[in-house]
């Protein structure tokens, strides 16, 4: 992952810490629970995509490497 990235799903991890953290407050009403919840889901949604788009890089480079290793 790029250093953006890097930061961008450690802010994504963060938020989804907040997130929790106020789930778990049991003197949050249920509206707020539900939007929290809500946007976890929305947050957890976005780091998954940056670490299957990472995911899918370091497969592109194993393969070109194993290309390159293949050939005469």
């Amino acid at each position: 992952m790029s250093n953006k990235n890097t930061q961008d799903h450690a802010a994504l991890l963060s938020r989804l810490s907040e997130l929790i953290t106020v789930l778990e407050d049991s003197d949050t009403n249920v509206e707020s629970a539900l939007d929290a919840f809500e946007e976890g889901i929305k947050v957890s949604r976005a780091a998954q995509s940056l670490l299957t788009k990472a995911e899918q890089r370091v497969k592109s480079l194993v393969e070109v490497d194993e290309d390159a290793h293949d050939e005469p």
